[in-house]
C-alpha cells in the first residue's frame, strides 16, 4: 500500500455473513474476522428496535443506509453449495477486474441455524464462512494493482440466532449484530461510538471519498474514528493458523507476522 493513502485508488470489499453470533466469534477459530479486527476494529451491532430481526430487513439497511420505514426454503447443503459458488465468482472478480466497490452475501451460516440450531453444524458453517472469507481477501491482495490500491474491507452480520435457531424476535442473542472493518483510515483499536447497519453505506461512501447527498436522507453515517483499545483490545478467541491468506495489518490487506 502506498506511504500516502489518498494517492492510491479507493475500493471498498463489504461481505455479509448471514446469522453469525457475536459471542460465537470467541469460541471458535475465526482467524479472518480476527485479523481485520486487529487492523481496524470489531464491534458489536445493535439491530435498530425498529427493525425486525429478520435477513430481508437487516441486509436491505446494510445496503441502502436507510431503515425499514424507507426501503418500505433450500436445504442448508444447498445454500452451502451456493455459497461456493458466490465464493468462487467473487475471487474470480476481485482479483481480475476492477470493482470499485463489492458486496459479498453468505447464507449458508443463518440457514444453517434455521434447519438445524446453533449446535454443531452451525459452528462448522460458521468456520466454512471464515475460510471462504480468507479467500476473498487472499483474491484483493492477489491483485496486480493492490499496492497502489487503498482497500477497504468491512464483514458485517445482520442478526443473531436463538439457541434453538431461528429469528425475528427481541432478545439479546437475535438483536446482536457485529461488524468488522479494516482500512486506510482507521487505525487499530475501538470505534469511539457505537455503530448501527445503516453506518455501512454511508462508510463506503466516505471510503471511497465520494460526497452523501443529504436528499438521500440516508439514516446513518460514517464509522467514527478509532481510539486506542486498551491492553486487552479483542476478544481471547481461538484463533487458526490462516493458511496461505494472511490476515491485515493496520488496515492493509498483507500478510500477519
Amino acid at each position: 500500500m502506498p506511504a500516502h493513502p489518498g494517492a492510491a485508488t479507493p475500493r471498498v470489499l463489504v461481505i455479509g455473513i448471514d446469522g453469525v453470533r457475536y459471542g460465537l466469534l470467541a469460541e471458535l477459530p475465526t482467524p479472518h474476522p480476527g485479523s481485520i479486527a486487529e487492523a481496524g476494529f470489531l464491534a458489536p451491532v445493535e439491530v435498530d428496535g425498529g427493525t425486525p430481526t429478520m435477513s430481508g430487513p437487516c441486509r436491505a439497511t446494510i445496503l441502502t443506509g436507510v431503515g425499514p420505514a424507507k426501503h418500505g426454503g433450500p436445504t442448508p447443503e444447498a445454500w452451502d453449495e451456493c455459497d461456493e459458488q458466490v465464493t468462487a465468482e467473487a475471487v474470480h472478480v476481485l482479483a481480475t477486474c476492477e470493482p470499485e466497490a463489492s458486496f459479498v452475501h453468505l447464507g449458508a451460516v443463518d440457514e444453517t441455524a434455521h434447519f438445524l440450531g446453533c449446535g454443531p453444524d452451525y459452528r462448522r458453517a460458521v468456520l466454512r464462512a471464515d475460510e471462504r472469507l480468507g479467500r476473498l481477501l487472499a483474491a484483493v491482495r492477489s491483485r496486480k494493482t493492490y499496492a497502489s490500491e487503498a482497500w477497504t474491507v468491512i464483514v458485517v452480520t445482520d442478526h443473531g440466532h436463538v439457541d434453538a435457531g431461528g429469528h425475528g424476535g427481541d432478545t439479546v442473542e437475535e438483536r446482536t449484530a457485529w461488524v468488522a472493518c479494516a482500512g486506510p483510515q482507521f487505525a487499530p483499536g475501538r470505534p469511539g461510538g457505537a455503530i448501527g447497519h445503516p453506518d455501512v453505506a454511508a462508510q463506503v461512501y466516505a471510503s471511497l471519498g465520494r460526497p452523501i447527498d443529504p436528499h438521500w436522507t440516508l439514516d446513518g453515517s460514517p464509522f467514527p474514528a478509532t481510539e486506542p483499545a486498551g491492553p486487552t483490545p479483542l476478544p481471547a478467541w481461538p484463533r487458526r493458523t490462516p493458511t496461505g491468506y494472511g490476515g491485515l495489518t493496520r488496515g492493509v490487506i498483507g500478510d500477519t507476522p
